[in-house]
């Protein structure tokens, strides 16, 4: 199953069995899950290199698919790693039955929870920087609007 990235987006320029995409911004990047890859500060500035199966042209209007279902990926690296971590944290604190003086047992284990999920945040971000590198072989072109 593919998810549908973006309906107007424009080739720019073919880069082999690739194109690269640039992707309008029409306010909606703001709140994208997968504003990471396709973002200013990544190699390939507001666009993404994906597969071009129906070869299409500079100046045509296609639509990007995830073929891989990244979205879902990026979601549990973004929430669930964390989440991971805070609840390890809080658990690991737990069942090693630690306590400090004048310290109450909650703030503790609130307190570990929150190195927890610090922790796992950074792996997170590692992560996905990581995969922003080579996640344009996650996308394609799918369907081409027009032929300009």
């Amino acid at each position: 199953m593919t998810t549908a990235i973006h309906d107007s987006s424009i080739v720019k320029r073919i880069e082999g069995d690739f194109a690269f995409v640039k992707i309008v911004d029409n306010g909606l990047c703001e709140h994208c899950g997968i504003r990471i890859i396709c973002s200013p500060h990544s190699k390939y500035e507001r666009g993404i290199l994906a597969r071009n199966p129906f070869k299409a042209k500079v100046g045509q209007n296609v639509v990007i698919t995830d073929s891989q279902n990244l979205l879902t990926k990026l979601s549990v690296m973004l929430y669930g790693l964390p989440l991971l971590g805070f609840v390890l944290g809080v658990f690991t604190t737990y069942l090693l039955d630690v306590s400090l003086p004048y310290v109450a047992d909650e703030v503790l284990l609130f307190f570990s929870g929150t190195i927890g999920l610090f922790l796992c945040s950074i792996i997170s971000r590692k992560w996905l920087k990581r995969i922003s590198v080579v996640a344009h072989t996650l996308f394609q072109i799918s369907k081409v609007h027009s032929e300009d």
